[in-house]
């Protein structure tokens, strides 16, 4: 079985593919965020700090997201899973800092602290939604507005799978060192 990590043979395909799904998605999320975080500098420095997060997270989720488009069939393993939960992240985020450094963002450390978070756990969404199917551009699978109808139950099941997953985990922790 390949791993998330495996060369495709085709490298340059996938960094020609932007995954606007996950672009869209990301901006219009990311962009209203930060402009409100930076309304106390007033409209116009805070307009310009939310079209410019949107014009970044459109680029930077488009490009992961199209990676995690590549990688959804495969097994996560442990490599390849710091890769998606962290070091993507990572990178995305530090882009993020310097290039709103650059602007002069007002606000830039509650946005950054904000936005560390929003990037670890969208990241991960962005990755677990694709392996179910959602958020896909490139095949087409399905239209973007199913994709939004299945925003609600995907970010539930999002949320509730650890709380699910610990006590099958317990359950069966207590069974290996019960037999």
């Amino acid at each position: 079985m390949s791993s998330a990590l495996d060369t495709p043979k085709k490298t340059s395909r996938l960094w020609r593919i932007w995954n606007w799904k996950a672009g869209v998605l990301s901006a219009s999320v990311r962009g209203p965020i930060f402009l409100l975080l930076s309304l106390g500098a007033g409209w116009f420095p805070a307009v310009v700090a939310g079209v410019a997060e949107a014009v970044f997270r459109a680029f930077a989720m488009g490009v992961s997201g199209a990676y995690f488009q590549h990688i959804r069939k495969r097994k996560l393993n442990l490599v390849s899973g710091i890769l998606v939960i962290v070091f993507i992240p990572f990178v995305i985020q530090s882009a993020n800092y310097y290039y709103h450094l650059f602007l002069h963002t007002p606000n830039l450390e509650e946005n950054t602290i904000v936005s560390i978070l929003l990037t670890s756990v969208g990241t991960l969404f962005d990755w677990y939604a694709m392996t179910r199917g959602a958020f896909v551009a490139e095949e087409d699978i399905q239209p973007f507005s199913a994709d939004l109808l299945a925003l609600i139950p995907l970010i539930r099941d999002f949320i509730l799978g650890p709380i699910r997953w610990l006590p099958e985990q317990w359950k069966r922790l207590g069974k290996q060192h019960g037999s």
